[in-house]
C-alpha cells in the first residue's frame, strides 16, 4: 500500500510538473500582453479542465487499494485493475464516493465538535496558563482519535464494498 500511495504521488507530480510547465513554455513564447490574455484564459478553462481530470483518474484508480490488498496485486497491476473494474460505472463510483466523503466529513465534525469546544472553553479560562494549553490539546487529540477511529474503517468498509460489488458483476 504504501508503494502504491508512492506511486500515485509520483504519477500526480509528474502530471502537474508537465501541465504546469507547458503552460508556462506557452505563456512565455508568446510574449507581450497575449501572456497575460492567456494566463486568464488558462486560469478560466484550463484549472476546471485539469479538475475535471483529476477527478476522472481518481475515481477510476479508487479501487486500487482494495485490488492490491486482496488480489495480492503488485501497485501498476492493481491500479491497472482499478481501471478495468471503473469501466461502465464511473458515475455510480463517483456518486458513492462523494456521498461517502460528505459522510464522512459531516460525521467527522459531529463526532469532533465537542471535544474542540470544551478544549476552547479550557483555553479560554486558562489564559495562557500551560497546563489548561496541554489539556485543551489533548482534548483535542482525543475527539481525532475516536474520529479516526470510527471514520476511517467506515470509508475503508465503502470502498472494498464497491470493489467486491464491481468484481461480481
Amino acid at each position: 500500500l504504501a508503494l502504491l500511495t508512492l506511486v500515485l504521488a509520483g504519477a500526480v507530480l509528474v502530471a502537474l510538473s508537465v501541465a504546469l510547465g507547458g503552460l508556462i513554455a506557452a505563456a512565455a513564447g508568446l510574449g507581450g500582453d497575449t501572456a497575460g490574455v492567456v494566463a486568464v484564459l488558462v486560469v478560466i478553462v484550463g484549472f476546471p479542465l485539469v479538475i475535471a481530470g483529476f477527478v476522472f483518474v481518481w475515481v477510476r484508480i479508487s479501487l486500487a487499494g482494495p485490488a492490491l490488498v486482496l488480489e495480492d496485486l503488485r501497485p501498476v497491476a492493481a491500479l491497472k485493475r482499478s481501471w478495468h473494474l471503473a469501466k461502465g460505472s464511473w458515475w455510480r463510483l463517483f456518486g458513492i464516493q462523494i456521498l461517502t466523503g460528505i459522510v464522512v466529513t459531516i460525521g467527522s465534525g459531529i463526532v469532533s465538535a465537542p471535544f474542540s469546544q470544551v478544549g476552547t472553553m479550557l483555553m479560554d479560562r486558562g489564559a495562557g496558563s500551560t497546563g489548561m494549553t496541554f489539556a485543551a490539546a489533548a482534548l483535542s487529540a482525543v475527539g481525532e482519535i475516536i474520529t479516526g477511529t470510527v471514520f476511517t474503517p467506515f470509508s475503508a468498509a465503502v470502498t472494498s464494498l464497491l470493489y467486491i460489488d464491481r468484481r461480481m458483476r
